[in-house]
């Protein structure tokens, strides 16, 4: 029942060590972590594009997906709650579709003739099969999240008109929410009772109990946002 709440998180104290030294400035140790996730690259190249792998060594993907897990190294958030792997593979298939995208423009005005026809719907088959699971997951993120804010009383619809007008205290929530998420004992809390630790959240934080009180529901879908690791969700957000 609560299973959700004990997750051990994938990212160690090892690897989220490495990233930070990495976006300090470690350009040897950012080579030696690229290098020993070329496998993770090409395993999620090959799920995106059903080639081999083999293949994909040779082929312009393989350049994409380096370059875009670097970009996950130099993006990641490390104090997040979302695995680097699972953002990591975000990032390859956005940079893949913006990769077929261009190339299908690229020949579309460079030549006409039907020998590229094939190429075109090739990539704009890669392209699409990508929005589609994109935008599929996008779906199953928000139908899970409606059902579980439902557990709270919270209703999706309604959940716009619960963000805090005032930027700081919209920052606040968040940071409560980050709090709570990081914290197995708060999670058991507020899963259990289906509301929040006020009193034990009032001797980590330096915010009024009504102000906690008055953004509960945001600060409750934030928090479940992260526990959850909804990825579109936390991206579209911004926490």
């Amino acid at each position: 029942m609560f299973k959700r709440m004990f997750r051990i998180r994938p990212e160690t104290k090892e690897l989220i060590k490495k990233i930070k030294e990495i976006q300090d400035g470690d350009e040897e140790l950012r080579n030696e972590f690229i290098a020993e996730y070329t496998d993770f690259v090409l395993e999620t190249l090959s799920k995106i594009t059903k080639k081999e792998k083999d293949v994909l060594r040779e082929a312009d993907e393989f350049s994409i997906g380096l370059i875009a897990f670097d970009e996950a190294i130099r993006n990641y958030t490390t104090d997040s709650t979302q695995t680097f792997t699972s953002f990591a593979a975000l990032v390859i298939k956005r940079r893949l579709v913006d990769f077929w995208r261009k190339e299908t423009n690229s020949q579309n005005n460079n030549f006409d003739s039907e020998d590229i026809t094939d190429t075109n719907e090739t990539n704009a088959s890669y392209s699409q099969y990508l929005l589609d699971q994109i935008k599929q997951e996008r779906i199953e993120e928000i139908q899970n999240f409606s059902l579980l804010l439902g557990e709270f009383g919270i209703k999706f619809d309604n959940l716009a008109e619960e963000v805090p007008k005032h930027i700081s205290a919209k920052r606040n929530a968040i940071e409560i929410a980050k709090i709570i998420s990081e914290d197995d004992n708060l999670v058991y809390y507020l899963y259990e009772k289906k509301k929040l630790p006020i009193k034990e959240l009032l001797h980590k934080v330096e915010v009024s109990k009504k102000t906690i009180e008055r953004n509960r529901k945001y600060i409750v879908a934030v928090t479940l946002i992260l526990v959850e690791r909804y990825m579109h969700l936390k991206e579209y957000l911004n926490v």
